[in-house]
C-alpha cells in the first residue's frame, strides 16, 4: 500500500498531528498485531474522534495521545 512511506509488517508508528486518525489508523492495518502506532495531535478533541474511529475499526494496536509536537 503506498499511502504509508514504506511501512510495513511490525513496524512502529508515530504519527504527528494525525489529526481524526489518518493515516495512523491505515497504518495500523498494515503494521498488524505485531507492529504499534502512535497518534498525537494538540486537539483534544480530534484525538477523541481518532480513538472513536479505532474501536470503532476494532484496531488495538494504535493509541491517540494529546500532544503539542513543537520542541521549542
Amino acid at each position: 500500500m503506498s499511502c504509508c512511506a514504506g511501512v510495513g509488517q511490525g513496524h512502529r508508528v508515530l504519527d504527528v498531528a494525525t489529526g481524526i486518525g489518518e493515516p495512523a489508523l491505515t497504518a495500523a492495518g498494515i503494521v498488524g498485531a505485531e507492529g504499534e502506532i502512535v497518534g498525537t495531535d494538540l486537539s483534544p478533541r480530534m484525538i477523541d474522534i481518532a480513538r472513536r474511529r479505532a474501536a470503532n475499526q476494532g484496531i488495538f494496536n494504535a493509541t491517540f495521545h494529546v500532544s503539542d509536537a513543537d520542541l521549542g
